[in-house]
């Protein structure tokens, strides 16, 4: 819900309440990094991202390289 109302800080403090319960949930970083993306936390969302797809093989159907391409923009991968 915070995340749909643009409410980033939020939806970031809720996202990461979500991973300290459960380390592995793939679809809580990639959700967290989306957050940090609209408040402007480049790197902070490329590292979710990234997080996101390591855990999760298949990236849940992301599409990766669009993000990957946003991080090489951002310089927060190489």
């Amino acid at each position: 819900t915070f995340l749909r109302t643009q409410q980033y800080d939020r939806a970031i403090e809720a996202y990461t309440r979500a991973i300290g319960l459960r380390a592995d949930y793939a679809h809580a970083y990639h959700k967290r990094g989306t957050a940090h993306y609209f408040f402007h936390q480049w790197e902070r969302a490329c590292d979710d991202w990234k997080r996101a797809c390591e855990l999760d093989a298949f990236c849940m159907g992301w599409n990766f390289g669009v993000y990957k391409k946003v991080c090489k923009r951002e310089k927060a991968i190489d």
